[in-house]
């Protein structure tokens, strides 16, 4: 394998293993409750919490109801509860310039 082949493999190697991710783990996409969902969860991959995280109920800011720490984002179902409606509920979230 000739030095330059070496180098590109290696900066591609560096460059998915830098590459940070947000997963939304509960409630579970798609799932059916039949009362309010007891908390919501955001878990972010990498070192810290991301820089640019915005989440979103429902159309609505509710970044500043979660608490966030290095690993995820959480907030309780009964502190959402003027947001969450019956029938489809719709949570974004924006993390390390990707949408979930």
């Amino acid at each position: 394998m000739t030095l330059i082949k070496r180098c590109i493999l290696l900066l591609t190697a560096a460059v998915l293993a830098a590459c940070n991710s947000v997963e939304i783990t509960a409630p579970d996409d798609n799932s059916v409750h039949a009362e309010k969902p007891g908390d919501f969860r955001i878990v972010f991959s990498g070192n810290s919490a991301p820089d640019d995280l915005k989440i979103q109920l429902n159309n609505v800011d509710v970044t500043d109801q979660f608490v966030v720490n290095k690993a995820e984002a959480y907030a309780y179902g009964s502190d959402l509860g003027a947001t969450v409606f019956g029938g489809r509920n719709v949570l974004w979230v924006r993390a390390f310039n990707k949408t979930d």
